[in-house]
């Protein structure tokens, strides 16, 4: 048995007596500190006491929201609003960090727990409802209020109400996508404070075959005479874009506090595409060798983007 704690100090062994019904049994107890010393092999890098009082709204927890709520976790982010509708599925589980024991809860609770049970004392609110459904003072509140947000929804009805209201909100936004079978993906940094291209300006006009990685989504997206099936996706595969997007959000909070300042202006793209194998828009890419000299698969790739001068988000006949 292990009981957690919040005051400094060395770790305690003791016994104690457990009952249950009729049956009393004795057992070791532990107390362990969950204060300070949790993320002392952190402190090197990054300021932990300033990424405690972070606050990261995460919309969609799926196998690459929940992968980034599990980094930021881990890197000592202590405040969290985890935003989904879903239930977890038996599907669910072999690209996603919750499991079994799971199964049927909601995303957010599941996630919630996932979280405390890396950080007892962090804050985490967690919301069960559609983005897509709730008011616009609602999402504007919770967007306030927050950091920075993760967008890891899997259609773009949702991505452009939030980028519309992050945006607005002058808040950074990151945006993680796995195309097709997750042969690769990309990750979207809207920095308003830097005047880079939002999510509309990156994808109106332009096809990405992007993953279909729920059944809510294989539906919307379904033909008249047959159904569209769930892509197949490893979560290895996810892994990169997911670590990419804690990265990212990491060094923007906590970068000019932290041996990471050096590397804030290294990852200032707006785009960043990451290809795992040469299939799809990646079949002509050659395999990953020492050359520099042609795109190759497992390698990052930053992109430059331009605003569109006619978005409604962030162009400048928005403004007008």
């Amino acid at each position: 048995m292990v009981l957690w704690i919040d005051d400094s100090g060395e770790s305690v062994h003791t016994r104690c007596l457990v009952t249950t019904g009729s049956i009393s049994v004795e057992c070791n107890v532990e107390i362990v500190e969950t204060g300070p010393n949790t993320f002392t092999r952190n402190a090197p890098i990054i300021e932990s006491k300033a990424l405690a009082e972070c606050r990261v709204l995460c919309i969609g927890l799926g196998s690459g929201g929940s992968a980034v709520v599990d980094q930021l976790a881990r890197s000592g982010v202590g405040r969290f609003v985890l935003w989904d509708q879903d239930r977890l599925h038996a599907t669910n589980v072999v690209r996603h960090i919750c499991t079994l024991r799971d199964l049927g809860r909601k995303k957010v609770q599941a996630v919630r727990d996932h979280v405390l049970s890396i950080n007892p004392a962090a804050e985490v609110k967690a919301i069960n409802r559609d983005v897509m459904k709730v008011d616009a003072d609602c999402l504007d509140e919770v967007v306030k209020e927050s950091d920075c947000v993760v967008v890891g929804t899997d259609n773009n009805r949702s991505r452009f109400r939030v980028n519309d209201t992050a945006f607005k909100a002058g808040k950074p936004i990151y945006f993680g996508r796995a195309y097709t079978r997750a042969c690769g993906g990309d990750v979207i940094q809207v920095l308003p404070d830097r005047h880079t291209p939002c999510y509309a300006c990156h994808v109106m006009g332009r096809v990405v075959d992007e993953e279909i990685s729920s059944t809510r989504d294989a539906k919307r997206t379904s033909y008249a005479d047959r159904p569209v099936p769930i892509e197949p996706g490893l979560s290895v595969d996810i892994q990169p874009i997911a670590n990419m997007i804690a990265r990212l959000v990491i060094l923007r909070l906590s970068g000019r506090t932290s041996l990471l300042r050096g590397t804030l202006s290294e990852l200032d793209a707006p785009v960043y595409v990451w290809s795992n194998r040469r299939e799809q828009q990646f079949d002509r890419w050659k395999p990953m060798e020492r050359s520099y000299s042609r795109p190759s698969i497992l390698r990052w790739y930053a992109v430059s983007a331009k605003k569109d001068p006619q978005c409604g988000t962030c162009g400048t006949s928005s403004s007008t």
